[in-house]
């Protein structure tokens, strides 16, 4: 997993989300992207009930439709968390509700943090930036990006150039 132990890039980024996924390859691929990571967080638990093949298509489909909004980093962190043991345990049978609970709880509250940390990571480069620029040439570089932020950009790419 790229994101395991980095887990700010996977919300700074703009990786595909659940809903990218469909659009480009077609109803079912986000679903299809979900159910390896299901029955590779069974496998991790240990538990002796595994999720039947009815319980992973259902909680697969209900993922991509109700947090199809999530990029598919975002649920790598999850499922990390998930394995670190950060929403709880199961005890003896895999349980789609206690994921379904967990992933709930990660939208409302974690992915929340992650994203308000990356969000002042961008200010401090933002004033940091800003710090670069002489104090007599301010003004005109201000008249020059005042459109940068309407437009998404940050100051160092107003020429058009975006880094990838």
């Amino acid at each position: 997993m790229k994101y395991v132990g980095n887990e700010l890039s996977a919300f700074a980024d703009t990786k595909a989300t659940l809903n990218d996924i469909s659009l480009a390859y077609g109803k079912g691929c986000a679903k299809a992207w979900v159910i390896p990571q299901l029955y590779d967080l069974c496998e991790f638990c240990g538990c002796s009930t595994k999720l039947t093949d009815a319980q992973m298509q259902e909680l697969a489909t209900i993922i991509s439709l109700e947090f199809h909004y999530l990029k598919v980093s975002e649920l790598l962190v999850f499922f990390r968390l998930m394995k670190c043991g950060k929403y709880g345990k199961f005890y003896g049978a895999v349980d789609p509700m206690a994921i379904m609970g967990a992933l709930n709880q990660y939208v409302k509250k974690d992915r929340g943090e992650y994203i308000a940390k990356v969000e002042e990571q961008k200010k401090e480069r933002e004033r940091e930036e800003e710090k670069k620029i002489p104090h007599y040439y301010r003004h005109e570089w201000e008249e020059l990006h005042k459109n940068d932020k309407a437009n998404g950009q940050n100051g160092g790419e107003a020429d058009g150039n975006t880094k990838a």
